[in-house]
């Protein structure tokens, strides 16, 4: 437990963090701080710099350190998922990783961008089984939504990009049930997955939607993985066509709390997680 009338933090304090670069923007560290404080553990989350072709001796560091856990963003998601010793049968898999677990004679690497999709789903009341899933994009994100949804039971995952040979790539991965698809397959489509950047704020694709006017309309869900800002061009499509919009900001919240699961064995209040998050980014300037 956090000590108490004692100055904090202390040699004893556990140690995790998030590794990416750039890594100072990320959010991680007030969802996990946020979580940490209100399950009163002895613990911090700090955001680590590494640049690429770094990785391995900031891994090997982080270890000799005694760092309890760590998560990876980009772009050292692939490299850390090769060099840890006992990665998860997802991780396998998408050849990636956003996941860390420091033991004593193993290295676990895990990806809990899958769950923290259907999780936010769920808490939307959107159910895959069965359902038709688009998903935009054809990198590591797109990859772990189009798993999920196949693993939830969904009848037909089409991966979607701008490079046809990349989509087919994803598709190939992820296995028989997901396939490269065009943009055609919007229209008979039940969810839509934005897992392309557009969109973003301060992006290169800020203002932005990675589809035409006139694609959507009340029978789709539509869930942008982009939580910056809340309302993206693609939301603002789907909500004038009546469909049901899901932001980004759940999977963001959803995916961190899992983390935590895994590396305490606690169920993580999601509440406290949420609150501090709405308000960092409601802090954030737009560009």
């Amino acid at each position: 437990m956090r000590p108490i009338g004692a100055q904090w933090p202390t040699a004893a304090t556990a140690l995790f963090g998030v590794i990416g670069y750039p890594a100072r923007h990320s959010l991680s560290p007030v969802l996990h701080n946020a979580a940490l404080e209100a399950l009163g553990l002895d613990a911090v989350y700090l955001a680590f710099e590494v640049e690429v072709g770094q990785l391995q001796q900031a891994l090997e560091g982080a270890a000799a350190l005694g760092v309890a856990g760590l998560s990876v963003t980009m772009p050292h998601k692939e490299a850390a998922a090769a060099w840890a010793t006992s990665p998860s049968t997802v991780v396998s898999k998408l050849g990636a990783a956003n996941t860390l677990t420091f033991g004593e004679a193993e290295v676990r690497a895990e990806s809990t961008d899958g769950v923290g999709f259907i999780n936010s789903l769920a808490e939307e009341g959107v159910a895959l089984k069965g359902k038709r899933v688009v998903v935009l994009g054809a990198g590591g994100a797109a990859r772990s939504v189009a798993l999920a949804v196949v693993m939830e039971g969904a009848s037909d995952v089409a991966i979607v990009a701008r490079r046809p040979q990349a989509a087919a790539a994803a598709a190939e991965a992820i296995g028989p049930l997901a396939r490269a698809g065009g943009p055609g397959d919007v229209a008979g489509c039940d969810i839509v997955v934005n897992a392309t950047p557009l969109g973003m704020a301060g992006g290169p694709g800020e203002g932005l939607s990675p589809l035409a006017e006139g694609m959507l309309g009340r029978r789709h869900v539509v869930v942008d993985l982009v939580y910056h800002p809340s309302s993206t061009p693609l939301l603002a499509q789907a909500q004038a066509a009546g469909a049901h919009c899901v932001g980004g900001a759940g999977m963001l919240l959803h995916q961190a709390a899992e983390q935590l699961r895994i590396w305490t064995s606690l169920q993580v209040p999601i509440e406290p997680m949420r609150s501090a998050l709405k308000t960092a980014l409601a802090r954030r300037p737009r560009g």
